[in-house]
């Protein structure tokens, strides 16, 4: 079919458009491979493809962050500022008068705006702390009052079964510290250096921060590496901060805190927890121990200072009641409703083991402190209510003894027993130490074992007075102004001691049971006596025992108090090997004199060592027999 009227463009214009089109997309895809189609200029003219911007981009990041770097040298010279402040300092120094100054004071830039005394150029004297001395170490077995290891769970290590009775037995180190002394050295006395500011440490030279007790054991003849005695569980201690690094509020919290006179004691004279039969007693300063013995001549004496200890530990005992919001007004009782007192006790160092003499004079138990918790805070209420239970049972127990020394007292002297200058000596508890010239420190060992063998050694940290303070000191010493703490150097060690264990034998008598054949001695008897702590008691059995036998068996014993009767467990692990006849009991004939005893080999079974020859005639008269029956037979055993 011919068309008329349309022209060959109308005809094939889709055809042009497409052709066209397809022309485009060819020049388009073309250049995709020819050249970089697709690259951008960058500043300064240079042209970069879309496949080299990112590393670009990483070398610029680099260089960035090599510039933000602390160790990368400044893209700018900064000139040295004058220093205005050493024009000033070098003007008031030169003065304007004839009289010497002695510098610049200038203000510390911490966290609190105090005064840190001269600028560097006075030379302090430097404290040379004097260590402890005349070291101490008693043994002490007892029990632990119930509610205790609830109190404390951490004690329940101490103990293999949960089931038996909390007996323990532990070590407690005394030792000496002159806080004369230690004034004088930060006061430079008769030195050429200057004293050190008293605003440095708080105008109290004695800020004791830890009592450091180290052990070794011996072993095999030699003495083992020192170690350094942990703090008991319950008691303040600083040795977490100290180990970490203090800065300036660290600081003015634990100085704070030492402040508070409980925590200072807590850290020097850690009190133990309370016990039956309260064994642990604290010294006195006015008690030396080389002249003990002779002291206890002075009965009247010592029972002035007994009943003044003792009314210490009740006022202290009191105020750590309040400080759980607790109250105890009851007063001590009368005189005739105290049960009598039982003996006095005679000699010094009664308690001591061999090697290291005991604190038999000093009389007065020691209170219980408040207890806190593991930070140094008063605990939960459950535990608050429980401490307060705990010192009421403790003034109970004081006021009884107070009531007996003041009796005895009145026997001895014939008057109310009540000194006046007694009286004056209560006025502070006891709790100030800023105006003592020498005080007693100490530090308790829960981890003793029986028949093994110590020794011990004490040093004390201080607060150092030139922490932070690295400003006003001159060059050679500032390294001084780093440390937080000043430690004085370890003590002597103490004399060897060997822990007794709960079972003590001694052999009272060696004797023939009869005569054998013409005239020789038969069989031969043994009397030996075993003692026995065991339940917060002391315990005492007599067996007689024949040579090849074993010293000792389980005993069902009754108490005085009606209680169902206890098995006590009086084994020794010791069995008698022989008996040594005494040449000095042949009698006249030739004839041995059953009156006169012989000595005793024992052995031990377990080990098989040989032990001792015993000498019943030195047994029966040891003081340490004296001073277990003593305890049996007022313990009602």
């Amino acid at each position: 079919m011919k068309t008329k009227g349309i022209t060959i463009w109308e005809q094939h214009a889709e055809k042009i458009v497409l052709s066209v089109a397809g022309a485009v997309c060819l020049v388009l895809v073309a250049r995709q491979f020819i050249g970089e189609p697709n690259a951008v200029t960058m500043p300064g003219g240079v042209t970069v493809a879309p496949n080299k911007i990112d590393g670009l981009l990483a070398e610029e990041a680099e260089r960035l962050l090599s510039r933000l770097d602390e160790a990368a040298p400044s893209e700018i010279e900064l000139p040295d500022p004058e220093s205005a402040y050493q024009v000033l300092v070098t003007a008031l120094t030169d003065g304007v008068s004839p009289q010497l100054r002695l510098g610049l004071a200038e203000l510390g830039l911490g966290p609190t705006a105090e005064w840190i005394g001269p600028s560097g150029a006075i030379k302090f004297a430097v404290p040379r702390i004097r260590p402890p001395y005349q070291l101490v170490v008693k043994t002490i077995t007892d029990a632990l009052e119930d509610g205790v290891i609830e109190e404390h769970p951490e004690l329940e290590t101490l103990f293999d079964d949960p089931d038996e009775p909390r007996d323990i037995n532990f070590a407690t180190v005394f030792a000496r510290f002159s806080l004369a002394d230690l004034r004088s050295q930060f006061a430079a006395e008769g030195s050429d250096e200057e004293a050190i500011p008293a605003s440095w440490y708080r105008d109290r030279a004695d800020n004791i921060v830890d009592v450091i007790i180290q052990r070794q054991e011996f072993l095999d003849g030699e003495w083992s590496e020192p170690v350094a005695l942990t703090q008991i569980p319950g008691r303040h201690t600083f040795r977490k901060e100290l180990a970490g690094e203090i800065d300036a509020g660290l600081r003015d919290q634990i100085l704070a805190r030492l402040g508070e006179p409980a925590i200072r004691l807590d850290i020097i004279q850690p009190e133990f927890y309370p016990t039956r039969n309260e064994e642990w007693v604290r010294p006195t300063l006015e008690q030396d121990l080389d002249q003990e013995i002779a002291e206890a001549d002075d009965r009247g004496a010592r029972l002035r200072r007994e009943l003044t200890e003792l009314k210490k530990s009740r006022e202290r005992a009191l105020k750590k009641i309040e400080h759980f919001g607790g109250s105890y007004t009851k007063d001590p009782p009368e005189e005739e409703d105290v049960p009598p007192p039982p003996p006095p006790r005679r000699g010094g160092g009664r308690g001591g083991p061999p090697g290291g003499r005991g604190f038999g004079g000093f009389g007065a138990g020691g209170d219980e402190a408040g207890k806190r918790d593991k930070s140094g805070g008063y605990g939960s209420a459950g535990s608050n209510k429980k401490a307060i239970e705990n010192l009421k049972k403790k003034i109970k127990k004081l006021d009884g003894k107070i009531a007996a020394a003041q009796r005895r007292l009145r026997e001895l002297i014939g008057d109310d027993g009540v000194d006046p200058d007694d009286e004056a000596l209560l006025a502070d508890a006891g709790l100030a130490l800023a105006g003592e010239e020498e005080i007693w420190l100490w530090g308790h060992d829960l981890y003793v074992e029986p028949g093994k063998t110590y020794r011990y050694a004490a040093s004390v940290k201080i607060y150092n007075p030139f922490f932070g303070k690295k400003r006003s000191l001159v060059d050679e010493q500032q390294e001084m102004a780093e440390s937080f703490s000043l430690e004085s150097a370890a003590s002597e060690w103490s004399e060897p001691l060997r822990v007794n264990p709960p079972i003590r034998v001694f052999i009272i008598a060696a004797k023939p049971a009869g005569q054998g054949i013409a005239g020789m001695p038969g069989s031969w008897r043994v009397t030996a006596e075993v003692h026995r702590f065991y339940d917060g008691r002391q315990w005492v059995e007599t067996f007689s025992v024949h040579p090849g036998d074993f010293v000792g068996s389980v005993k069902n014993k009754r108490t005085a108090d009606g209680r169902e009767p206890l098995e006590i467990d009086f084994r020794t692990g010791l069995f008698v090997l022989d008996i040594i006849e005494d040449i000095g009991g042949i009698g006249r004939g030739g004839l041995l004199d059953n009156s006169r005893s012989a000595k005793v080999l024992l052995q031990n079974v377990r080990t098989g060592e040989v032990l001792e020859l015993r000498d019943p005639r030195i047994d029966v008269n040891d003081p340490e027999r004296r001073r277990l029956k003593d305890k049996a037979e007022s313990a009602g055993a």
